[in-house]
């Protein structure tokens, strides 16, 4: 009998770069001039899975930071895997449980809470290039493409709240409050002052941390075209900046720095209305070519 032939190996070729790995991420946190000494937001930056995050903690000093850190850490382990279009919400909620029963367990933390913006970037099998989407609060995720920067989702302001509109007449409104830059614009849409626009505005309705069952994040799937940039904020970004200011600054430098550094100008600017010392974080997500 014979001796068999040897089988043909096969040399099999180099694995393409992972997608999420070829995105370009660019991200800046600064601690308020306020608190120098903290920083109550935390930046999630994690290519290699293709997730990334902005948490704005909110409550007690001490609270805010625990939470944020809290809730980045839940969110990241979460979204490693292949996504569902769920996975962004799962993540979320289980957030909001961590968070909460931290805080059950020690009584300095009671009442802490995070606010969330999250985006995992995938590419399917079929190829298609996709964003899963979350939030809850009021940091933002917007998209930049072509000559246009708008916010996807809406915040979780009590003016909103209050407004009690339709989706599509709450983001004319919300766009609205994004172009307020003097204390006239802010009347012409109810407000008497500036510390009535900013009591209105900065009181947030849900945030990471709430008991269980009273979050609903929002979260929604957009497919990413090449040259599309994410853009991630903290409100101490786009509350000192009108959306027109930060397309006019990433139109000139497409950067993190370059935002950070204007709402920065911006906040030491008393005599402006959107003027607010806060902490402040930005992610930038380019979708390669």
């Amino acid at each position: 009998m014979g001796a068999m032939d040897s089988p043909t190996l096969e040399t099999a070729p180099a694995p393409e770069r992972p997608f999420p790995e070829e995105v370009g991420v660019a991200f800046e946190s600064v601690s308020s001039e306020k608190h120098p000494e903290r920083n109550e937001d935390v930046v999630l930056s994690d290519r290699e899975h293709g997730v990334f995050g902005v948490f704005d903690g909110v409550s007690s000093p001490a609270g805010g930071e625990t939470a944020a850190r809290l809730a980045s850490a839940v969110v990241g382990e979460g979204l490693k895997g292949e996504p569902p279009p769920s996975s962004v919400e799962t993540a979320l909620l289980q957030a909001n449980k961590a968070v909460f029963e931290k805080a059950q367990e020690d009584p300095g933390l009671k009442g802490m809470g995070t606010t969330a913006s999250v985006v995992k970037v995938w590419q399917t099998p079929e190829g298609e290039r996709k964003a899963y989407l979350g939030n809850v609060g009021d940091s933002r995720i917007y998209l930049y493409r072509g000559r246009e920067l708008r916010p996807l989702m809406l915040d979780d302001n009590l003016f909103l709240a209050l407004a009690n509109k339709s989706p599509e007449e709450t983001f004319k409104l919300q766009a609205a409050l994004d172009r307020i830059s003097s204390e006239a614009d802010a009347r012409r849409l109810g407000f008497t002052d500036r510390k009535h626009y900013y009591r209105q505005t900065s009181v947030i309705t849900q945030a990471l941390g709430s008991e269980r069952g009273q979050i609903k994040p929002h979260t929604l799937t957009i497919d990413l075209q090449p040259g599309d940039r994410l853009l991630l904020t903290s409100d101490g970004i786009h509350d000192n900046l009108t959306t027109a200011e930060m397309l006019g600054i990433l139109s000139a430098s497409p950067s993190a720095e370059a935002l950070l550094r204007a709402a920065q100008a911006r906040s030491r600017q008393e005599e402006h209305i959107r003027h607010k010392k806060d902490d402040m974080s930005v992610v930038l997500i380019e979708i390669p070519s």
